[in-house]
């Protein structure tokens, strides 16, 4: 992969991530008990901007169900940009952190 092709799959990375980042929302239950953790998430994109195989790991239930809330809502997600290879795999860590 060349260094604009990198560059755009980056920008466009994360671009996808701040999207979903956006529609996450703490859950009220765990909020009240204290709940905090990370969510492993990876799913594969299609060129289409598709999600497919989502794949969510964490100790905690609600937290992998705000994770998964998140993502549906963030839905249609935008397509990847031209050169970039699709399926594309996506994993990220999503962080439930009390302040």
């Amino acid at each position: 992969m060349e260094d604009a092709q990198r560059e755009r799959l980056a920008s466009y990375l994360a671009t996808l991530l701040s999207r979903i980042e956006r529609e996450k929302r703490y859950p009220r239950a765990a909020r009240r008990r204290g709940i905090q953790g990370k969510v492993d998430s990876r799913f594969e994109l299609d060129c289409k901007g598709r999600i497919s195989g989502l794949r969510l790991r964490s100790k905690e239930k609600m937290l992998r169900g705000a994770t998964r809330r998140a993502i549906e809502a963030a839905r249609p997600l935008p397509a990847p940009p031209p050169g970039v290879p699709c399926p594309m795999p996506v994993h990220f860590v999503m962080e439930f952190l009390l302040r």
